[in-house]
Formats: C-alpha cells, structure tokens, sequence
C-alpha cells in the first residue's frame, strides 16, 4: 500500500512539474509577453522604493497628467508614510492585442505593518518598443471567485515624455 501510494505521489509530482514547464516554454516562447513581463516587474520591484525607476514604465495618463518628476515628488512621500513596500507575485495571464496587453498578478503588498493579498489588473501600451503601465486595476482576491474580469484599458495618447533614455 505504501509504495503504491509513494507511486501516486511520484506520478503527480513528475505531471505538475511536466505542466508547468510546458506553461513556462509557451510564455517564454513569446518575446512580447516576456517584455510586458519584464516593465511589471519592473514597476512592482521599484514603486514605493525607487519612485523615478517605477516611473519610467508609465504613462502620463497613470500619473494623473503629471511629468515623472512632479509624480515623483508627490507619490514619495505618501508611500514612505504607508511604508508601502510590493512583496511581488506571479503574473496569472497576459493578453495581447495588438498595441495593448493585460496582465494579471496575483500580488502581495505590505503597508503599515500588515501584509494585504491583491490582485492587479495591469493595462499596459507598447510605444516607442516599450510596454508601459497605462492603469492598475486593485482588487481583493475574494471579490469573485472567478477572478478579476478585466476589461480593455481606454486608448491614449502617448506622453510627450519618452519613456527612458
């Protein structure tokens, strides 16, 4: 009976790992999802510790019509008072079309202390090459037991601003 059941675990550890390579093989076949990756990642690993860094994967229309500096210098402060730190997550799907793409992550955020689960909804637009977070969408993971249902992010016009360089 032990060995059967030894067998069994053996045999659903070797399927999950098998499914989880074919999922990484599949997203790491497609360089555009890797890039909308790569500008989250960036944002998440830099909002609330490098503001100027996070900024740099942003619209004007994320930013409320402010120039990074001006974002800066407002969003700062608020944070360092939260002490705001993202503890990251995985990002569940991304959805291309065309020059816009979402992102879901399951994420998890600390503040004042406490350690909150989230969901995130990302809306992003490719310009000039890079993927910039247009919105972000923050919902509780009880909200639906579907999960978040995300909805096409409003076209815009790119900032005047270049992204980096």
């Amino acid at each position: 009976m032990k060995s059967s059941m030894r067998v069994s675990c053996v045999g659903f550890a070797l399927i999950c790992l098998m499914a989880g390579v074919g999922l990484a093989q599949n997203y790491l076949s497609d360089p555009e999802k890797v890039a909308v990756s790569r500008s989250i990642y960036q944002w998440t690993g830099y909002y609330g510790q490098n503001n100027a860094k996070a900024a740099d994967v942003t619209t004007i229309l994320l930013r409320e019509g402010l120039t990074k500096e001006a974002w800066v210098e407002k969003v700062t402060p608020v944070l360092k008072r939260l002490a705001y730190i993202h503890l990251g997550g995985p990002i569940q799907t991304i959805t291309l079309k065309d020059d816009t793409a979402i992102a879901v992550m399951e994420s998890r955020v600390g503040a004042q202390n406490k350690i909150y689960n989230q969901i995130e909804v990302f809306h992003l637009i490719k310009y000039d090459g890079v993927w910039l977070i247009e919105r972000i969408d923050v919902k509780d993971p009880e909200e639906s037991e579907q999960g978040p249902q995300p909805q096409p992010a409003p076209q815009a016009t790119p900032e005047k601003d270049p992204p980096r360089k």
